[in-house]
């Protein structure tokens, strides 16, 4: 079963995603509400993914990418973020997410692109 850690600091996208996430099959292993806790979190848990959001107080998504690939090398990134932007998104991608999606987005969808991030 492939783990996942949320990082978001929205807690109740956080609920949705363990919930919807864990019905199709994922292992949600621990959340965090900052890129802080995020890092922190993925140094202990090394999960195979983690799903990371741009905008977040304490440590944004862009400045936690490159601490998450120093502590959890493993460890796959996929950002879910309103951040639509192409700059934004090619920035994420540069600082090592293997994959970027738009919120909103379908739980399918999201369950889709992890699948695929984690089998590379």
């Amino acid at each position: 079963m492939t783990s996942v850690l949320l990082v978001d600091d929205d807690p109740d996208l956080r609920l949705l995603l363990r919930y919807s996430l864990s019905d199709e099959g994922f292992d949600i292993v621990g959340d965090a509400a900052n890129g802080q806790d995020g890092v922190e979190q993925a140094r202990c848990l090394q999960p195979d993914l983690i799903i990371l959001d741009l905008v977040m107080p304490v440590l944004d998504g862009l400045t936690a990418l490159p601490q998450l690939a120093e502590v959890a090398p493993d460890s796959a990134v996929v950002v879910l973020s309103v951040e639509t932007d192409a700059e934004m998104r090619g920035r994420a991608l540069t600082l090592g997410a293997q994959a970027f999606i738009s919120k909103p987005t379908t739980t399918q969808h999201l369950a889709g692109v992890l699948a695929v991030v984690a089998a590379a």
